[in-house]
């Protein structure tokens, strides 16, 4: 399999602080082969940033307004069609890092989403806490193939979600052998019919993306694969840092993110090279 990933830096501010410009030199120095990509408002100019060969990509303002706008852009499929010539993207966020150039061997491992493990509170999860999934999306890596296949089947169900209940309220009941038409089609699209997630999917309730792919999703379609926990303590650190580093081993992951938000002075300032 020919692997050509591209990496995604959201951006929406025209000043960069220390922290932000640290990740940005920590990405261009161990990455900076590969492709990255801006993606920002069309309103933003970049002319306060540093001079480098990041290429730079513009979407509606919208979509940089809010967590709700960059949700929506995240789990929408003209986005991921964008760079459909590419194999893998790699989100980092400007309060990521990443420690080492591994991206290659992760973009050939088996799985269709990764990022740092979730525990039971997500951000103020304790380190007792049970670990619920995998993971954050501010360091994280997709396949894009996928994404688009997932996206695509997702539009196709929502729109048959709706005829039938608009059929169903036009003749005040539910019609007969439509719920098993609907059934072998959503058996066809490889979509699980007994999620507990998979209605307020097709409503497309408002959440954020990270959870809309290793959640919502990997629990509705079966085809989509999540990286394991093992995996992603190895992938990126998030919330408890110390704790996913003794379970590694005492080994730094391939990336990590927030790392000035959680544990910096206990954990992260005793493990980050700053010269």
């Amino acid at each position: 399999m020919n692997i050509k990933p591209v990496i995604i830096i959201p951006v929406y501010k025209s000043n960069l602080d220390d922290s932000e410009l640290f990740s940005l030199n920590q990405l261009i120095l161990t990455l900076g082969d590969f492709t990255i990509y801006f993606i920002k408002p069309h309103a933003l100019s970049l002319k306060n940033y540093p001079e480098n060969n990041i290429k730079v990509l513009s979407f509606e303002d919208k979509y940089f307004d809010s967590l709700k706008g960059y949700n929506e852009l995240l789990t929408s499929l003209f986005f991921f069609k964008k760079f459909r010539h590419f194999t893998h993207m790699l989100i980092y966020q400007l309060d990521a890092l990443v420690f080492k150039n591994e991206l290659l061997i992760w973009c050939y491992k088996k799985f269709d989403y990764i990022g740092a493990p979730w525990f039971r509170g997500y951000s103020s999860g304790e380190s007792t806490q049970d670990f619920i999934g995998v993971g954050n999306g501010g360091f994280s890596l997709r396949k894009i193939n996928k994404s688009i296949s997932i996206l695509t089947r997702l539009k196709f169900a929502i729109l048959l979600y709706k005829i039938k209940n608009k059929l169903n309220l036009l003749f005040r009941k539910n019609i007969k052998g439509l719920s098993y038409i609907q059934l072998k089609i959503y058996q066809f699209l490889n979509i699980n019919y007994d999620s507990i997630y998979l209605e307020k999917l097709l409503n497309r309730n408002c959440f954020n993306e990270d959870g809309f792919w290793s959640i919502w999703i990997a629990n509705s379609f079966k085809d989509f694969k999540i990286a394991s926990l093992d995996e992603a303590i190895k992938f990126s650190f998030e919330v408890n840092p110390e704790t996913l580093f003794l379970m590694n081993n005492s080994i730094l992951p391939f990336g990590c993110h927030g790392w000035m938000k959680y544990d910096y002075k206990t954990f992260w300032v005793n493990h980050i090279n700053f010269t």
